[in-house]
């Protein structure tokens, strides 16, 4: 539908775009930035390439933190070769990021997002991912490791789950503590018809 001036209306402006590249360049680098927290399975790493994108989510809407996190994996799987890691990693993000982005829709007197919001927006966020990773390895570990499925069902409790609630543990508390840090300049950058 037309506005007035006879132009559709855009969903972010050239800055706000500017802004999303920004973080989508920060995300691709923090990716490299890779820490294996288990022994017992390197090939399980943490990375802070989330936290631009949570920062997107919260100023410009779900659609953009999922951006963000895309344009992050293709770059990263562009260098590595590393196909079902970024597809891995795409799901877990969108799962993660499209509660946050939702949560981060409604602000407070200040401009800024509730404490409440956030403890809701991360909770459920850390929940959907959590549900994606572990179904997730069962498709793709096997296929990326060459290891059979009933090895994998057998690291579920001992080395899936946790790494996963540590993996958004460190997301969750990194991105609140860079959110509360940032929540002014954010909110400067942020859209009230972000999608």
């Amino acid at each position: 539908m037309q506005t007035s001036q006879g132009t559709l209306p855009a969903r972010w402006n050239t800055q706000q775009l500017v802004t999303m590249a920004f973080m989508a360049a920060i995300s691709t680098v923090l990716s490299f930035i890779e820490i294996p927290l288990f022994p017992a399975a390197p090939f399980l790493k943490y990375d802070p390439s989330f936290v631009p994108a949570v920062m997107g989510a919260f100023a410009f809407g779900p659609l953009a933190g999922c951006i963000i996190s895309f344009v992050s994996v293709i770059a990263h799987v562009f260098i590595t070769s590393n196909i079902w890691g970024g597809i891995m990693t795409i799901a877990c993000a969108c799962a993660y990021l499209v509660p946050l982005g939702l949560a981060g829709k409604t602000r407070n007197s200040n401009g800024h997002i509730s404490t409440v919001r956030l403890i809701v927006g991360f909770s459920i966020g850390s929940l959907a991912m959590i549900i994606v990773a572990l179904l997730g390895n069962l498709v793709v570990t096997p296929i990326y490791t060459g290891a059979p499925l009933q090895s994998i069902i057998a690291m579920i409790i001992p080395i899936l789950l946790p790494f996963n609630i540590a993996k958004v543990l460190l997301n969750s508390i990194i991105s609140a503590l860079v959110y509360k840090s940032i929540a002014v300049l954010l909110h400067k950058y942020s859209s009230r018809n972000s999608k």
